[in-house]
């Protein structure tokens, strides 16, 4: 569902309450094998961080979590908007493959890259791929929620978040309680003017949103509200 309606936002400073936010950046997945992939793209990773792919091919989809084990400049291309920006090339060793995770991706590598007449069965070989959509992301990125409304939240966050784009993104709430998932787009993003390193803030609106989780998020709200807020204007 979505709601483009505009809402009174409460401040939620100082409650301890976090917005888990997946970025995720397009790739051209070069070549994979049971124990990681080689990924070309246009923004740089940091070695030793955990991301995850996200493969598709065809009607088949598999993610994958690894570690950037190494990364290099190799040139620059043209995008979409005309623009040169710089290329680089990344090697991404999997997580522990001896599990069904691991049984998953030989499957979805032997169907989906491998030609059929190929008998044997994989054990670290590479497989050259090809038509495949790909896109990386990295999931541990906790923002500070500022304010919250019924219709958007207002974030701070270390990393700048381009306006008009959009992310999956999670609430969550102190203790035990689920949190609240939702499609979010990027309605406005400026500097912090005074902190060091940069801080920003960028204000979200939710873009979809599952009626169950709509429920927490009316909860939370009337939760912030002051008691004796319409008292008060009596």
């Amino acid at each position: 569902m979505t709601n483009n309606r505009k809402h009174e936002r409460l401040s939620s400073k100082g409650l301890n309450i976090h917005c888990k936010v997946h970025f995720a950046t397009d790739i051209d997945l070069l070549n994979i094998s049971n124990s990681g992939a080689l990924v070309s793209l246009v923004k740089p990773l940091h070695i030793g961080q955990r991301y995850t792919l996200h493969v598709r091919h065809e009607d088949k989809e598999i993610s994958l979590t690894g570690v950037v084990v190494w990364e290099r400049l190799v040139g620059s291309k043209t995008n979409a908007d005309g623009e040169i920006v710089p290329l680089y090339k990344a090697g991404i060793k999997f997580d522990s493959i001896m599990t069904k995770k691991g049984s998953e991706l030989i499957s979805f590598i032997e169907t989906s890259f491998l030609p059929k007449e190929f008998k044997s069965r994989l054990s670290g070989i590479r497989v050259e791929v090809s038509d495949s959509e790909s896109t990386i992301s990295e999931d541990n990125k906790k923002c500070e929620v500022l304010k919250i409304s019924s219709s958007g939240f207002l974030l701070e966050t270390s990393t700048k978040m381009d306006v008009g784009s959009n992310h999956q993104m999670e609430i969550h709430l102190h203790g035990d309680k689920e949190p609240i998932k939702f499609l979010g787009k990027v309605a406005s993003s400026r500097i912090i003017p005074g902190r060091d390193p940069n801080v920003f803030e960028a204000g979200v609106e939710i873009e979809e949103i599952s009626d169950e989780h709509r429920a927490i998020l009316e909860e939370l709200v009337v939760s912030l509200k002051e008691p004796d807020k319409d008292e008060a204007k009596k």
